[in-house]
């Protein structure tokens, strides 16, 4: 029916969502929380916004907000410019954890990026645009 992804992690399954004329409500299992309750997200149209709560596996509960995303028309076609290496061959320079506050497990090497344990995801320090992106992986 439908697909959820938190800050982090993947697209998990919705098999049911329950709406109204100005709310809807669904809870996905657990996967990698550590408890074993669902995570519950319920909002409600408000003033053109779509406002709610999201109550964690754990019972942590946090209200949330959401607007509607601008149109991407543009106006022409994107000009392309030259290659920005993302990755430097040795370093995380120009990257972060997502969560700041928690410890990254990420490492490079040789120019092959490793996220030998568990941990958080990186982003980009800069904010991209229109891109092409080139990835190579083994």
């Amino acid at each position: 029916m439908g697909r959820f992804v938190a800050i982090v992690g993947s697209a998990r399954p919705i098999s049911r969502i329950t709406m109204t004329w100005d709310s809807l409500r669904f809870a996905i299992p657990p996967q990698w929380e550590d408890s074993t309750g669902d995570l519950v997200v319920e909002g409600r149209i408000q003033a053109g916004k779509l406002a709610g709560r999201i109550t964690m596996p754990n019972g942590k509960s946090y209200d949330w907000t959401a607007v509607r995303a601008p149109a991407l028309r543009r106006d022409k076609t994107p000009t392309w410019g030259g290659t920005i290496n993302l990755l430097d061959a040795n370093s995380l320079a120009g990257w972060r954890p997502v969560e700041r506050d928690r410890e990254n497990q990420w490492t490079v090497s040789s120019g092959v990026l490793r996220s030998p344990k568990g941990g958080v995801n990186i982003m980009t320090e800069r904010t991209f645009t229109d891109f092409k992106l080139h990835i190579e992986f083994r």
